[in-house]
């Protein structure tokens, strides 16, 4: 079987997992004229000889590669890395480092900043430089070169590094001078489960430099998952939800002694000015007390543009979820909320599931709740949140009772019957189609609606 019969599609993508694979895709460029916009290196052990053929196979599709990955491959990547990064530099370059580690990785980040500083193709870097056994370390010679090369970059909108130690702080500091020099391309930035020299979570003053160093840029999207920020680098978020443009934030999983809670009373005034933050992750932290919990509420309450928030197994209190409860009635655009994994105590669980059945009953725009489904009110959250899927919010807010006097007559009190303008209909079944597998679920919303805002059931 010809090794390039499986790893190759009409889109023009090729998966190279072996040194018979490589040397195949070579041979077929002889024959063929097909585009390769994207190439996948998978596991190979690279030789000299190797490499240099797959350098060939880079250099015939220089003009219209788009992607370039390479996924846990071992020897010579050097070599394919200078060609890619200064003759045929794609739209997103990919890099996976297993560990431990068979190659330096400072020639690598050499070649990837002198394609950063002469070509001007490159869009999309990410690095995954270790795994769960250990990390590759970026020493400041190396953050160096990834410096020198984003000072003339203008094109680079995604920067993802991930599984990174660094060396020193010296560092995180050329990096976070790499970020303000290119903050006004980059869109999207992914710092995630980085650590220090120890191997310890990268710590709260190291990503807050790292943070601050984006402030004022054209930023939507950040990520900084799996490192330990805390006063100094939600300081630093609050200054950036006010300084940008941002669209997403995700804080997931960050290291927090037991005694440690995340300060959300920074981003209070941050959130509620924002007209643009979309979507909060704040999953697997500690949001135990209820001053934490009262600062968030307080600030989703007054915000215009927050629609989707993850704060589950984040140690919640019954009280602080009560706290939260109290509030969502007053929450007009949040619509997608995750609260699972919360430890609720038994005496207080029936109050806790009560108050977040009266709170969905109360708000109309919330289509989902993420929550434990063992609460005794669990299918009437569900509901509500079916409801507003469905298409709840169009019923007018000011309904006018029917027979509020015995002197009312049936004509005078048909009119004020409040409906959903026919015109709205299609598009209610439509979404309501949508909203579950359960005909039982579907079928309980079109009931509602149409007994509460169609003339076929008048109240």
């Amino acid at each position: 079987m010809d090794p390039m019969s499986e790893c190759t599609d009409g889109n023009g993508e090729v998966v190279l997992d072996s040194r018979e694979a490589i040397y195949a895709a070579a041979a077929e460029l002889e024959t063929c004229s097909d585009c390769k916009k994207k190439i996948t290196l998978k596991g190979c052990h690279l030789s000299t000889t190797t490499a240099a053929t797959l350098v060939n196979i880079l250099r015939k599709n220089k003009e219209c590669v788009e992607e370039l990955v390479l996924d846990k491959c071992k020897g010579r990547l050097d070599i394919v890395l200078t060609v890619a990064c200064t003759v045929a530099m794609p739209k997103a370059l990919s890099i996976f480092l297993d560990y431990p580690p068979s190659i330096a990785f400072e020639p690598l980040a050499h070649s990837i900043g002198v394609g950063l500083l002469t070509n001007s193709s490159l869009e999309e870097l990410k690095l995954d430089i270790g795994s769960n056994r250990g990390f590759y370390t970026l020493t400041s010679d190396a953050a160096r070169s990834l410096e020198e090369g984003m000072s003339g970059n203008t094109t680079l909108s995604t920067l993802h590094i991930k599984n990174c130690r660094f060396a020193e702080s010296s560092a995180v500091r050329i990096l976070a001078e790499a970020l303000r020099r290119i903050k006004g391309s980059l869109r999207d930035v992914r710092l995630a489960f980085c650590c220090e020299p120890n191997g310890q979570p990268l710590e709260d003053r190291n990503i807050a430099c790292l943070i601050r160093a984006l402030d004022g840029g054209a930023l939507e999207r950040l990520n900084v998952t799996g490192n330990q920020c805390l006063d100094y680098s939600f300081q630093a978020l609050a200054l950036l939800v006010d300084g940008t443009q941002i669209k997403a934030v995700d804080v997931s999983f960050q290291h927090m002694n037991r005694d440690e809670s995340m300060p959300t009373f920074s981003l209070v005034g941050p959130l509620g000015r924002t007209s643009t933050l979309e979507t909060l992750t704040l999953q697997s932290n500690n949001l135990s007390t209820d001053f934490d919990m009262a600062c968030l509420a307080a600030a989703l309450t007054h915000n215009t543009s927050i629609k989707h928030i993850n704060l589950s197994d984040n140690n919640i209190s019954s009280s602080a979820m009560n706290i939260l409860s109290s509030q969502i009635p007053f929450m007009k655009v949040l619509e997608n909320l995750w609260i699972e994994h919360n430890p609720v105590a038994a005496p207080d669980e029936h109050d806790v599931s009560e108050n977040l059945a009266k709170a969905m009953k109360e708000n109309t725009v919330i289509r989902s709740v993420a929550c434990d489904p063992k609460l005794a009110d669990y299918k009437t959250i569900r509901y509500y949140a079916d409801l507003n899927w469905g298409g709840r919010g169009f019923l007018p807010q000011n309904r006018t009772r029917t027979n509020t006097s015995k002197n009312d007559n049936s004509s005078s009190s048909r009119e004020d019957v409040a409906i959903i303008p026919s015109a709205l209909w299609p598009m209610i079944l439509s979404r309501t189609g949508r909203l579950s597998k359960s005909r039982e679920r579907r079928a309980n919303v079109i009931y509602f609606l149409l007994q509460q805002g169609s003339p076929v059931f008048p109240t």
